[in-house]
């Protein structure tokens, strides 16, 4: 098993997206042109031709020390590989992170498992996904009582469903009512990743209007590996108050039902919300690791 480190700027993009396509545990998060998108620095392990890629998002910390870290707007990656994923090839790729990664801390995606020796920290995480298979009167009878009050409580009319949002104003919405501020840095890598999908075809907006014309509640859902991804809900006060964000998800269920495909709403922790529509709880790892020289960090 050759494994060799290339610079993003070398990376055959090709290649490269190639293997994230096609590879079992593939998601949103491993091709090139999302990376860079979002991240100024990442590199990338490679095993052989492009049959095995893991990125290695670094930032400079003190000291003339860099580190691997997780990003927030993307959930895991790690290794992507046309192979089996076996605890064999992780290690190996493991192993080869560099040392100059003083600190590193990253998420491993869905469906890898840490090798039991890997010499990191291990945190589980919880994301959760509902598949959507099923008719529409079969999947909404599995919500929860509390939802289907919240829905019946919508009055016919009273809210919209739009999908002329531009990226934006999509971005300035949940730059204003996200639960936590953003940096400039991801409002607009949150546009960029938004016109590449719009780009390729693999992605929409989703918005309520209240009977104003007022937009009330958002998302961005992005279609890849069989799955319709949440990239960033976002509510108003007075969307929480008329449960807009609840109906959005309602529509998108509705609009989704009898294919086989998965709604993912990309958490990290658990999510009431998620939940509430009877989405299944999956788990994913993160790994921690800080190297110490004369025990100083």
């Amino acid at each position: 098993m050759k494994i060799k480190l290339v610079k993003s700027a070398d990376i055959d993009k090709v290649k490269w997206n190639s293997c994230v396509h096609y590879a079992p545990a593939g998601n949103i998060f491993g091709y090139k042109w999302y990376l860079d998108a979002v991240v100024k620095e990442w590199d990338g392990l490679v095993e052989g031709e492009y049959e095995s890629v893991f990125p290695l998002i670094w930032k400079d910390r003190k000291f003339r020390s860099q580190e691997l870290y997780e990003h927030e707007l993307i959930r895991s990656n790690g290794l992507y590989t046309v192979h089996i994923n076996s605890t064999k090839r992780i290690q190996a790729f493991l192993d080869h992170i560099p040392d100059d990664y003083k600190k590193v801390n990253f998420s491993l995606s869905e469906g890898l498992n840490v090798p039991k020796e890997s010499g990191f920290e291990e945190t589980k995480r919880s994301n959760y996904l509902l598949l959507l298979n099923k008719p529409y009167e079969d999947l909404s009878n599995d919500y929860t009582d509390e939802l289907k009050q919240k829905l019946d409580g919508v009055v016919n009319g009273s809210l919209i469903v739009s999908g002329n949002i531009k990226p934006e104003k999509l971005a300035a919405f949940y730059q204003k009512h996200a639960d936590k501020k953003i940096p400039d840095s991801d409002f607009h890598a949150l546009q960029r990743i938004m016109y590449n999908c719009l780009h390729r075809g693999w992605g929409g907006a989703s918005g309520i209007l209240d009977a104003e014309g007022e937009l009330i509640a958002a998302d961005f859902f992005i279609f890849s590996h069989k799955r319709i991804m949440s990239l960033m809900p976002a509510v108003s006060p007075k969307g929480k108050a008329l449960h807009a964000l609840d109906y959005l998800y309602d529509m998108q269920i509705r609009r989704s039902e009898r294919k086989p495909l998965l709604l993912d709403f990309n958490t990290k922790s658990t999510s009431d919300f998620a939940r509430s529509f009877n989405a299944a709880e999956t788990p994913f790892y993160s790994l921690k690791k800080e190297k110490k020289f004369l025990n100083i960090i």
